[in-house]
Parts: C-alpha cells; structure tokens; sequence
C-alpha cells in the first residue's frame, strides 16, 4: 500500500527531507521504495511503499518525536559509517561539529553531514555557523524552548500527529535553532528593508523539515555546481532508497528526473540559507 504527502518540489529543504522520510521508513522497517508523483501543474506528492501495515510517514514521525541526542566524540565507534572508521574524519575534533546520535528504544542513527572535509568522498553540506554546536540546534529543533512558547517537533508529534502525517511541513512555529535547511528561515527580507533579526521577529518555519532534511543529507548531497549554488533532482515513480539517494545527487537512475537549482543565500555572520529553486528540465 502506497502513503504519500503534498511537497513543494521547488522547496529544496522538503526535497531532502522527502528523502529523510524514506530513510527512516526502511530503518524502521515500516517502507521501501518511494517516490514523487505529480498531480498537476502545482501539486506533487511523495508516495512511500509501505510494508508491515503501518504509515511509515507516522513512524518516521514517531521516531523523531521520541528521540534522544547524544553528541558523539571523533574515536566513538558508534560514528562508523561506510565512508570511513568514524562519522567524523576531520584530524583534529572540533566541538561545534561533532557528530549526533538519535537513538530511540535501541535503534540508532548518527547524524554528521556537516563534520565531512571539503575534499572528501561526499562534500561538506553544512550551512549554519556561530557559537553554536550541532547537537545543541538539533536540540533545539526537537525540544522547542517552553520559556519563550516555541514548540519543538516532540510536542508538534504528540499534540498534532495525524495532522502531521498528511502534511507535515504544513506546520509553522517560530524558530529558535536552524540548520538553515528550510527557505523559510531565510533572511531575504532584509532585502525590502526591513530586518527579522533587528527587529527580534522570529520567522516560522517547520522544525521537522530541518530534522527530516538533515536525515536525507546523511547519505546524499545536493551536487556542488558552483560557488553560490546547488543542483538536485526529483524523480517520478518509485525507487529503492539506494538510487532516490543517487537521484538527489544529480545521478542518472533510469527514470524520469526534473532537475533544480538553487542558490544558497547569505544569514548573518558565516550562516547560509537555501533558497527557493528554480527548475532547469
């Protein structure tokens, strides 16, 4: 039986958390293949196979809902993953950049795409900056902050999830921690003279797009096209989590692609954003 969500294909950070989705469905055991379908001009979907009689967008979901976060330091054998012995293969550790462990009732998923070096197997995709480490944004995202009324993806889960499960990037709460994953937490309105950040107005965004973006990023990139921007493809039709990893990459998988690109905007000192994409087939 197929599930499936409204995207904005054009939104890159829904993209890779499309991916993040299928990620944590074959994790879970609750999906396989997945893929996007388009409905009209305007409207496409993101369909995952499901197996096991569950809604992998509910379980993915959960997951994220329940998890916990450790920080995982550069020689814990926890941070191996198929590119190297560690998760982090920088040759000093640096504490802003540690890897993150999500682990929820035994099962694990380390996190790390923004500690990888720029001549790598998989360029580095790390877009915020600052006295800020991965761990304590990722925190953020999942917790909220109760003293200033900001909601984290725990409480959106457990008050919203069969809203959730049909549009869960529908659901906009203001923003304390970003991984800049999201268009939306963009600073582009400073451009029409008028500042979010010095005028202490916290743009809304979705804090489970960042998480599920930031999961659909473990194991797949944007290709770096240039300096300032980034090119990735969406697919139609389903397709095994080893190729939707290529596809988004920009890899030819034997299926109808559209190809996007977008550029990566300027937020403050050393942070980027992505932007909205434009489409290139």
């Amino acid at each position: 039986m197929s599930y499936g969500i409204e995207v904005t294909i054009k939104n890159p950070g829904q993209v890779f958390a499309c991916l993040g989705f299928l990620e944590l469905a074959q994790l879970l055991g609750a999906g396989g293949e997945g893929g996007f379908e388009r409905l009209d001009r305007q409207r496409t979907r993101f369909l995952i196979e499901g197996e096991g009689g569950a809604n992998p967008f509910a379980v993915a979901l959960e997951f994220i809902g329940n998890a916990e976060v450790e920080e995982l330091g550069l020689t814990d054998s926890r941070s191996m993953n198929a590119f190297g012995p560690h998760a982090y293969p920088a040759p000093e550790e640096d504490t802003m950049t540690r890897p993150v462990l999500l682990s929820v009732d035994g099962v694990e998923l380390v996190l790390s795409s923004w500690t990888e070096p720029k001549n790598g197997l998989r360029h580095n995709f790390k877009l915020f900056a600052g006295n800020r480490s991965a761990a304590s944004v990722l925190k953020q995202l999942l917790h909220g902050d109760k003293k200033k009324g900001i909601a984290g993806v725990r409480q959106l889960v457990r008050e919203d999830l069969e809203r959730l499960v049909d549009a869960p990037f529908d659901l906009l709460v203001p923003t304390s921690g970003s991984f800049n994953l999201d268009p939306a937490t963009g600073w582009d309105s400073l451009n029409d003279g008028y500042s979010l950040n010095q005028q202490k107005h916290r743009a809304l965004a979705s804090p489970i797009l960042e998480v599920l973006a930031l999961v659909g990023l473990q194991n797949a990139r944007p290709s770096g096209a240039g300096p300032r921007w980034c090119v990735y493809k969406v697919w139609r039709g389903p397709l095994p989590l080893s190729l939707a990893r290529a596809a988004v990459g920009g890899g030819e998988v034997g299926v109808e692609t559209r190809e996007f690109r977008f550029e990566l905007g300027s937020k403050g000192k050393g942070n980027k954003t992505v932007r909205e994409a434009l489409p290139l087939s």
